[in-house]
């Protein structure tokens, strides 16, 4: 029988034995890698959680809900999750870290969607630039007026911002991804930046901004919030803004509201704390549903007599005297009163027309 000499059969047991090892190194990197990921996760947990932060994953997050889901079970078999710990199984989605001087272990979580940033004592963003899966930012610092590296993370499409050293926003005019920005708590002035983002669905204008103009290029906006700002602002750029369901401008020095006649789409409108005393430029808004007043030198509500889908009307604190015009509005699901100059008797007579209201004193 002829016989492979031994070297030769040596050389192809050791040439199949190389081949094996690199597949098996192959198949089982994804599988090591994963290990690897899960332990960095899992430190960094530690990390946040000791330093009283907290920290919620993926299979609590419920994409309909803006609240975690706490009850919900985490994935793989139980016996093995007390073995090795939830972060073999689960990604972190979101966290929320307060009061830290550094944010290096939040990075270790690579494939993190949600941060909230509150109190701490980070005066550098920088090493969020590379945590680009980042999809909502919740910043409360005062330590903070840099935003640069937040103009890296192409997945943004929340953006919340307040810190009393934040004043210029221009680092965030590439972010095209962004739906939601609340400029409430800063001290920016100049909104000018944000003209470039065409995609916001919801914008907080900071209080310090007195031009509005900028605002009348974000034609996709849903929602649009000024709230303690400069005193009777010109509102002309709202003009364009078809798409606004829902407006609010409290406490603001308003006192005309023809700027805001034609916003047709309307379904719901802040006006609390003005020097609003017409409302007749409300009369056409028709798709109104919440109405709120409180807080204006208002006495005649006779202009909103044909708002026939309007379910909600506050006009608490102000000099109205004379329900009537809303007799016969049967949609009426409440409205409120309390601290005006509305009689008991009026209180008494309007109880008998639309049955439904509720009257909030």
């Amino acid at each position: 029988m002829h016989r492979l000499p031994l070297t030769r059969s040596f050389r192809f047991t050791l040439r199949t034995m190389l081949i094996g090892i690199v597949v098996l190194g192959v198949l089982f990197l994804p599988l090591s890698q994963a290990v690897r990921d899960a332990r960095r996760q899992k430190n960094a947990v530690a990390w946040i959680c000791g330093n009283g932060g907290e920290v919620w994953y993926d299979y609590q997050h419920d994409e309909n809900d803006h609240f975690p889901r706490r009850d919900a079970q985490p994935p793989g078999p139980k016996w093995l999750r007390q073995w090795l710990g939830v972060d073999y199984f689960a990604t972190v989605a979101r966290v929320h870290v307060v009061g830290v001087s550094q944010l290096g272990p939040v990075t270790e979580i690579p494939k993190l969607r949600f941060l909230t940033l509150h109190r701490t004592q980070v005066a550098d963003l920088s090493a969020l630039a590379m945590m680009t899966s980042l999809e909502q930012l919740n910043v409360f610092d005062d330590t903070i007026s840099d935003l640069s590296p937040i103009s890296r993370l192409p997945k943004l499409s929340y953006l919340q911002l307040a810190g009393a050293r934040i004043v210029d926003v221009s680092p965030l005019a590439n972010l095209k991804s962004l739906e939601v920005l609340r400029l409430g708590g800063t001290h920016v002035t100049d909104i000018s930046p944000v003209e470039t983002l065409t995609g916001l669905k919801v914008l907080l204008v900071p209080r310090e901004a007195a031009d509005l103009s900028p605002v009348a290029h974000l034609t996709r906006l849903e929602e649009l919030y000024l709230i303690d700002g400069p005193q009777d602002p010109e509102l002309s750029p709202l003009a364009s803004l078809n798409r606004l369901w829902c407006l609010t401008l409290v406490r603001i020095g308003l006192t005309d509201l023809s700027c805001i006649a034609h916003l047709t789409d309307l379904d719901q409108l802040y006006l609390d704390g003005n020097s609003i005393t017409d409302l007749s430029a409300l009369a056409n808004l028709k798709n109104l549903r919440i109405l709120r007043l409180g807080q204006n030198p208002i006495t005649d509500l006779s202009p909103l007599i044909g708002l026939s889908r309007l379910e909600g009307l506050d006009v608490s604190v102000t000099t109205v005297t004379d329900l009537s015009p809303l007799t016969k509005m049967y949609q009426l699901r409440w409205i409120g009163i309390a601290g005006g100059s509305v009689s008991a008797q009026e209180v008494a007579d309007f109880r008998r027309s639309p049955p439904t209201c509720n009257i909030i004193q």
